[in-house]
């Protein structure tokens, strides 16, 4: 058993900091000599791995990433956090020369990353892993220059993460919203950890001693990150972490000087503090992870001197969760809605292994079954490790209760029963009312009313994404789809007043 976080006044404190070497003042900003930028991603499980993101291959994001220096002392450059596309940019202001680009993730819960082109052809994937580091070199010769470096990740079958990541100027206060996996609903046990990272970017520290006297700066410059982890028993968990820069300069006694481009990161490593006894940290939706972000100044010796501190800070934080064996194909959802007059099935996988697909099963009374259709996995080879969404309509059904189960069938010929569920169909029967259902440009907002007051609210685009989600405590709402590009969604209501569920299809023009 992996030991567990030491306790400090009801709370889990963690602190890193990150010197970099070589901090000077100069005249005047310099100017970015070249960037290097890239994606991470998943690569599907139980395929041989080809290094090219597909459909089904997760992004993900809150992922760290530093260029460094390879001549000795090593420095850190530049740092850069994947967003939720899974994207990276590094600002290069150093100028020539040969760094590495070195990722920070949780190790354990990937076998390994996909082989690069030198030995795999094609593959888009540019790192290798020896132990704990994960990393590539690149040569930067030009001014201008692009690199891309990508990294595709072989999951390791017994773990999933669900990962998300928060950027802006500092102070802030946000929520970092992490989709949650749902593994209590399928019959096996898993811990749930954490892992979280932070780095800060500061364009122009401004720093002003006018003690008339010559005297040396000491100070230790960055930010400070609070990561509080609500849903923990019987309390919440805060984790901290500073990430800074040492500073030290001689001034003249009245003068200014100015520090550009300085970075500071941190990483939080796996707690292995198990959450599992919290039933908040699984089932369907989404962990909101309250996280605070400030700079910190803090002087050694003398203390006349001003700082302005401009800081753009990140943090990415990550729920991993481990099961004693193999994740099956999992099922996170499986509903029964009236839709257009008629009982619709949607489901969505968390993960799929050499899934056939679903065989949809019907019953008018909940004993006796019959197949109705069936829907192919949408998995490459029926292999995926990204959220996938699917729907059936029950076609010709009549007025009354009607009973519904998925058969998955593996190519084995395996056969895994679903839960049972339901819907009720009647004609003029009441309901959630959604409108428009065609959202004209101009126009923002979907209305929703009939609500009972206590709602769950989920958007998905057709490829499965969730794009949006709330709850409701009120009987009239509104979805406001300015944040989504044109296209068609389907719109989830579950209703636990009514005890029923219901959708819409609608259209963004």
């Amino acid at each position: 058993m992996k030991a567990r976080l030491q306790k400090l006044s009801g709370a889990t404190a963690f602190s890193l900091a990150l010197t970099s070497l070589g901090i000077s003042a100069q005249a005047q900003a310099p100017a970015l000599y070249s960037t290097v930028n890239g994606k991470v991603w998943i690569e599907s499980d139980y395929l041989p791995s080809n290094g090219v993101q597909d459909g089904t291959e997760n992004n993900l994001s809150g992922i760290l990433v530093r260029l460094i220096t390879t001549s000795v002392p090593n420095r850190i450059v530049a740092v850069g956090m994947t967003d939720a596309s899974g994207n990276y940019t590094l600002n290069n202001y150093e100028g020539a020369g040969s760094y590495t680009v070195q990722f920070y993730y949780p190790n354990e819960a990937f076998v390994g990353v996909a082989q690069t082109s030198a030995t795999l052809a094609g593959s888009q994937s540019h790192v290798t892993r020896s132990g704990a580091n994960t990393r590539a070199t690149v040569n930067i010769t030009a001014p201008a220059q692009v690199s891309t470096i990508n990294m595709a990740l072989l999951r390791n079958e017994n773990y999933m993460v669900r990962c998300g990541m928060y950027s802006g100027a500092t102070t802030w206060s946000q929520d970092v919203s992490v989709e949650k996996f749902n593994f209590t609903s399928f019959g096996f046990d898993a811990d749930v950890s954490l892992w979280s990272a932070t780095n800060s970017y500061h364009s122009d520290i401004v720093v002003t001693e006018n003690s008339n006297a010559p005297t040396t700066l000491n100070a230790r410059i960055g930010i400070q990150s609070t990561v509080m982890y609500p849903e923990m028993s019987p309390e919440t968990e805060m984790y901290s972490q500073a990430a800074s820069t040492i500073i030290t300069a001689a001034f003249n006694g009245n003068e200014t000087r100015h520090f550009y481009n300085l970075n500071n990161s941190a990483i939080y490593h796996q707690s292995n503090y198990s959450m599992n006894y919290s039933p908040a940290n699984t089932g369907s939706g989404i962990l909101n992870i309250p996280v605070v972000v400030e700079g910190q100044t803090t002087f050694t010796g003398a203390t006349n001197f001003q700082v302005d501190l401009p800081t753009v800070a990140s943090v990415g934080t990550c729920l991993i969760y481990q099961s004693a064996t193999p994740l099956p194909v999992t099922l996170m959802s499986l509903s029964a809605v009236v839709e257009n007059g008629q009982p619709k099935l949607f489901w969505q996988t968390a993960a799929e292994k050499n899934s056939k697909g679903f065989e949809i099963e019907h019953s008018k009374d909940g004993k006796s079954w019959s197949n109705i259709g069936f829907v192919a996995s949408k998995g490459e080879k029926g292999n995926a490790v990204k959220e996938l969404s699917y729907e059936f309509y029950h076609k010709g059904a009549k007025n009354g209760r009607h009973y519904y189960r998925l058969r998955q069938v593996d190519f084995d010929g395996i056969a895994t029963l679903s839960r049972t569920v339901s819907a009720l169909l009647q004609s003029g029967a009441n309901g959630v009312q959604v409108y428009p259902t065609v959202v004209e440009p101009g126009n923002t907002t979907i209305n929703l009313s009939g609500l009972s007051g206590n709602s769950e609210i989920s958007v998905f685009d057709l490829s499965g994404v969730r794009v949006a989600y709330f709850s409701s405590v009120n009987d009239t709402e509104v979805i406001n789809m300015s944040a989504v590009p044109a296209g068609v969604y389907q719109i989830l209501i579950r209703d636990f007043g009514t005890k029923t569920m219901s959708s819409e299809k609608v259209i963004k023009k």
